[in-house]
């Protein structure tokens, strides 16, 4: 299953909290996990894999080139370039995917994805929830010129048919939109898929695929004789979005969903492995390949570990000295260096 995320390095701790997420909702799933960013480093990436199983979850970074950046429009810091890399998808990404699920950082998933990932997109180009009304929609219409049966959806939660994106310039499309519309663009780009899209976008339940509290309470404000339950949602929602100001992680969350994401760090926390230092010297070469071995094996299984010699650490002003020594000594067929072990 193939997962898109686009962050920078605010949100490398909530991308490492969804990816869990994903790991304890779809424990017999694995994903290719595809992160377009402009500046991660290894720290970051060694952050946003902690507590993964990485046999199951395979990583990609995949650094978008500054020229590029360059050419989409910042409108407030509330909205960085990021938010715009999803649009270009089927450029950035490997050419043999066919489909991919792209994720906001501050959504969580609490069910198994595969129903909605296998979805048909009958020849659309995005699968998708929308939690506009009938009002908002037409300021919509009336703002982007969109049609009255055009939706307009989150994209925080978007299945891309990459196949068919493909046969699509996107990027002229994108530019040229923004040519004419900048002046007129509230939240990017979900005007711009709105806009040049519209068309081709399938609609899915935003109870079950995109679930925010102000959806969740509006629903049940309107539909007080069938209202859905904490427990209806455990059940049956299968990713949580916390979209806008009101974030979980923040001391002042307003809202009952939150719960899910507590559950999520809990459990992180608590099947949290340890970190391991590997001590090793630089004698020759084959403890220090040793050791790189077993922080590799570590790695692969997602726990952190790190090596170093020990000499590094104790005495660095010695470490170069003393493997330096030990070179010389298995010189000339090793005489010195068997007389001294001989010694023991």
């Amino acid at each position: 299953m193939n997962i898109l995320v686009a962050i920078n390095k605010k949100y490398v701790r909530q991308l490492n909290i969804l990816l869990n997420s994903i790991k304890y909702s779809n424990d017999q799933e694995n994903f290719n996990i595809y992160i377009l960013n402009k500046n991660l480093d290894k720290e970051d990436m060694e952050n946003v894999v902690e507590n993964l199983d990485l046999t199951r979850f395979s990583i990609h970074d995949i650094k978008i080139p500054k020229c590029e950046i360059d050419k989409f429009p910042v409108l407030e810091k509330r909205y960085p370039e990021e938010i715009y890399f999803r649009l270009y998808a089927s450029k950035y990404l490997p050419k043999e995917l066919d489909r991919v699920l792209y994720l906001d950082a501050d959504t969580l998933v609490i069910n198994n994805l595969k129903e909605f990932y296998e979805t048909d997109f009958e020849g659309k180009l995005y699968v998708a929830a929308t939690h506009i009304r009938k009002m908002l929609h037409k300021i919509n219409e009336i703002r982007l010129d969109i049609k009255e049966d055009e939706p307009y959806i989150n994209t925080g939660v978007l299945l891309i048919n990459l196949e068919e994106l493909r046969k699509i310039n996107v990027e002229e499309k994108v530019i040229n939109f923004m040519k004419n519309k900048k002046n007129k663009l509230l939240l990017p780009d979900q005007d711009i898929v709105a806009t040049l899209f519209g068309d081709k976008i399938k609609l899915v339940d935003e109870l079950k695929y995109n679930l925010g509290e102000r959806a969740w309470k509006f629903y049940n404000l309107n539909n007080p004789k069938t209202k859905i339950t904490l427990r209806w949602i455990r059940n049956n929602t299968v990713i949580i979005h916390y979209y806008g100001r009101n974030k979980p992680w923040n001391k002042d969350y307003i809202g009952t969903l939150d719960c899910f994401y507590k559950r999520v760090v809990k459990l992180i926390k608590k099947n949290k492995p340890k970190k391991v230092l590997i001590l090793s010297c630089g004698t020759g070469g084959g403890h220090n390949s040793a050791a790189m071995a077993v922080k590799q094996a570590l790695n692969d299984k997602g726990i952190r570990a790190d090596f170093k010699e020990y000499l590094e650490i104790t005495r660095p002003r010695l470490k170069d000295k003393v493997n330096n020594l030990y070179i010389n000594s298995t010189k000339n067929n090793g005489k010195v260096f068997k007389g001294v072990y001989n010694l023991r």
